[in-house]
């Protein structure tokens, strides 16, 4: 049986892909994202087409640290907290 870290790492576990499928409201504002944003793209020209474009790469890089980092975040308060309780525990059975 392989970890959930090896699939993760390797990339079969994709939890972005998930949040949109487990939160209605975040799949309903993605879409109404995406869809203002085509509009808005339509009535620009060439010029602003490419700065844009820029923008939303930025954009797009930026929410990617800020998951990355959000994700990192969690995943040290959740070994704290299991480390914590372990310990804990631990403790109680020394008693």
């Amino acid at each position: 049986m392989i970890s959930i870290l090896t699939e993760m790492l390797n990339g079969q576990v994709k939890p972005l892909e998930e949040i949109g499928k487990a939160c209605r409201e975040i799949d309903e504002v993605s879409n109404f994202v995406e869809r203002n944003s085509d509009n808005l793209y339509k009535t620009l020209n060439d010029e602003q087409k490419e700065i844009f474009k820029k923008y939303n790469d930025c954009i797009e890089e930026y929410y990617s640290l800020l998951i990355d980092e959000a994700f990192s975040v969690g995943f040290s308060l959740s070994t704290r907290i299991l480390t914590e309780s372990l310990i804990k525990s631990e403790k109680l059975y020394i008693k």
